[in-house]
């Protein structure tokens, strides 16, 4: 059998590396939490502009129609 000491120090940089990878593993969750946090900010906005958009566009709309339907009645 072998020493114990030898297959720990054999081990260590395995186990170290394992470390690593899961500390960058949870840096990347960190960094995509940000994003999606980011990501819901902006959708959440375009989507007020978006009905601000369509708001003023229904307003147009509907000013031309009155234009033209008291044109055509006169």
């Amino acid at each position: 059998m072998r020493d114990i000491g030898a297959i720990v120090s054999e081990q260590s940089p395995i186990i170290a590396n394992i470390e690593q990878n899961v500390t960058a593993a949870n840096d990347h969750i960190i960094a995509g939490n940000g994003q999606l946090t980011s990501a819901s900010r902006h959708q959440k906005k375009y989507r007020k502009k978006l009905c601000w958009l369509l708001a003023i566009f229904l307003i147009i709309a509907i000013i031309v129609a009155v234009i033209i339907i008291l044109k055509v009645a006169l």
